[in-house]
């Protein structure tokens, strides 16, 4: 007996299906659509999509003709009882049976290549596009949405080259045979050709939801994808406030939300196949009510209605295929696509002007002239920047977290554009210039330093690709990290784990510096490079680069202020604008911001001699060996 009770809580939600798709639906968005889509990328490969056209159309050629052999049989060879003419029909038959085997073992090896390299070229296409992109792009992206694209979407899009391999066979056999209806029995192909339309109507009206479900499953995917990459990199997070509870009732939510796209997804879609069913069935009973009645008139023999039977038979059977399978594959796989194609079309904020050139090597100075620049929807992060760096001075940018000294580097670097204002190298905008010779000239060492999942060796060798080996173990020599790794049972070849999770803070830290020296840029930047690192191991780096300091220019962005106080010239920023420069002993007998902030910082330092109230503390005071 029916629960009343379930089937009652249970309606509301069931009924929400057939309602209109919430949001805004693109209605180019469909079956043609991904084909359209599909079928300009399958011209990369002319010979095969041919070769693997001619095998589908051999081996439904023989599907049709062995529906249409019935005719012979039944209306020549049946009344007259000739043997001769049954056993030529039956050597016909076996020897397009193996033909047919043989363009089907062609053709599914033929799909199966097809389809490898089709999914192959659109995820090395996507990698490549994601490379181009200008950080802006990154920042604006959850990673686990990006890596949603290179697996549930590229899945989706590998299941719907299979399908519509499978739809191509079928409408090829769907033509054959109703070609042969029509040589049949014209009239009776004409009435059901007429019915049909009509009896696809309810098919279209679902494929319309079904898309926008599709489009939102594949959403759906992605989000729990990056909700799951995310508490596994919070696992630490995670556990040190007892988060778990609350992770699994966010998870479960995010859960729920794919299972509720999922069932909408997957019913609309086989909705188009109940509904073409129940159609091609009418057709059937259709055509045995006309076909009967032609029969009964003496205008069709027996042979040719069962033959115009079977025949409607098949392509009833492929047109049920192509309406359960084929075509929910391609509607599901729509939201998969258009992610792909959004993400594709997605052109890089900075690149490479039209009549770029390539920059020499660095050797005047560095001007920032009057530049301003805000991220997208905020207000300018820097303001007014007008300076200079001569090559080869060592220069720091210094000031309290959020005053924009990154942020001048990331401009320095290109990563992102000015938004007024210019900044040269040489008398060149880098604007001007090529990414690939501006980057070429600078090495550069993040507060948060990345290490690939490859060998020590490998990641410092990043530096320079074509490096030595002799030449990697100097730079780690300079970076004072040699003697670590040679203490590693592997030494060079130590793998540094994901994200160099074999490594403690400071050996990541020394690993990417030396990384930046194996580059040997005239341009060395330093964003927060020592922050990782104790006392000792700061002032041996110092040391190292005091002594790499003959034509390189080194640019520090740092807090810890005892690794610039031998700068050449230390820029103080204070809401985005440079409101002090000069050496470090200057800024002390001005007694503004940047005394203001040593005072601070010398008070966090128990091995500092600080003395309250002076303004010019003597070299000795701080722990680091000097840069010049």
């Amino acid at each position: 007996m029916i629960n009343l009770s379930i089937a009652k809580s249970h309606l509301p939600q069931f009924l929400s299906i057939f309602s209109s798709p919430t949001g805004k639906y693109d209605k180019n968005l469909g079956i043609f659509w991904v084909l359209s889509w599909v079928l300009k990328r399958l011209n990369a490969y002319p010979k095969l999509v041919i070769a693997t056209l001619l095998m589908l159309t051999l081996q439904e050629a023989f599907k049709a003709a062995l529906a249409f052999s019935l005719k012979f049989i039944v209306d020549d060879i049946l009344p007259t009882r000739d043997f001769h003419l049954f056993g030529l029909l039956l050597l016909v038959l076996l020897t397009g049976f193996i033909f047919t085997s043989l363009a089907g073992l062609a053709g599914d090896y033929l799909v199966a290549k097809l389809t490898t390299y089709f999914v192959n070229d659109v995820q090395m296409s996507l990698f490549e596009h994601l490379q181009t992109q200008s950080s802006e792009f990154y920042t604006e992206r959850v990673t686990g949405d990006l890596l949603s694209s290179f697996t549930a979407d590229l899945n989706a899009i590998d299941k719907v080259i299979d399908r519509l391999v499978d739809a191509i066979a079928s409408l090829i056999t769907i033509v054959l045979t109703v070609a042969m209806m029509i040589f049949l029995e014209w009239r009776l192909a004409l009435a059901m050709l007429l019915v049909v339309p009509l009896l696809m109507l309810g098919s279209r009206i679902f494929a319309v939801r079904a898309t926008a479900a599709s489009a939102r499953l594949q959403a759906s995917k992605a989000n729990v994808l990056a909700a799951l990459q995310e508490n596994v990199m919070a696992h630490m997070i995670v556990c040190a406030f007892g988060l778990q509870r609350a992770m699994r009732k966010q998870m479960q939510q995010r859960f729920a939300e794919q299972a509720n796209s999922n069932i909408r997804a997957d019913f609309l879609s086989q909705l188009i196949g109940t509904t073409s069913g129940l159609s091609i069935m009418l057709v059937r009973l259709l055509v045995i009510a006309i076909g009967g009645w032609l029969m009964l008139g003496g205008g069709l023999t027996a042979g040719g209605l069962l033959a115009f039977l079977s025949l409607l038979a098949t392509a009833g059977d492929h047109g049920t295929k192509l309406a359960k399978k084929a075509v929910p594959a391609i509607l599901k796989s729509v939201g998969a696509i258009k992610r792909i194609r959004d993400l594709m079309d997605k052109r890089p904020n900075v690149v490479n002007r039209i009549g770029a050139v390539n920059l020499p090597r660095f050797s005047e100075e560095i001007w920032f002239d009057e530049v301003y620049f805000g991220y997208p929807n905020r207000d300018y992060v820097v303001k007014n920047i007008d300076l200079v760096i001569p090559a080869g001075q060592t220069v720091a940018f210094v000031g309290e977290s959020g005053t924009g000294k990154s942020t001048i580097i990331k401009l320095l670097e290109r990563f992102y554009d000015v938004s007024s204002g210019q900044i040269t190298i040489d008398g060149f905008d880098v604007r001007s210039v090529t990414l690939e010779s501006l980057r070429q000239q600078i090495g550069i060492v993040f507060q948060e330093p990345f290490l690939f999942n490859m060998t020590l060796r490998e990641n410092i060798r990043m530096g320079k690709l074509n490096a030595t080996d002799q030449e990697i173990e100097q730079a780690a020599q300079a970076a004072e990290v040699h003697q670590t790794i040679c203490s590693f049972p592997k030494g060079y070849d130590t793998l540094a784990g994901e994200m160099g999770a074999q490594l403690s803070g400071g050996q990541r830290q020394r690993i990417a510096l030396a990384r930046a020296i194996l580059r040997n840029p005239a341009i060395l930047i330093l964003d927060e490079a020592t922050s990782a690192l104790d006392v000792a191991t700061e002032a041996a780096i110092l040391d190292t680069l005091s002594r790499l300091k003959h034509n390189r220019t080194i640019i520090w962005v740092t807090h810890r202020l005892s690794s610039v106080k031998q700068a050449d010239c230390i820029f103080m920023l204070h809401k985005g604008r440079v409101v002090e420069k000069g050496c470090h002993d200057a800024l002390m007998r001005q007694g503004g911001r940047y005394y203001a902030l040593w005072q601070k910082f010398a008070s966090t330092q128990p091995n500092l001699n600080k003395q309250a109230g002076e303004k010019q503390p003597h070299a000795e005071n701080i722990i680091s060996a000097p840069l010049s």
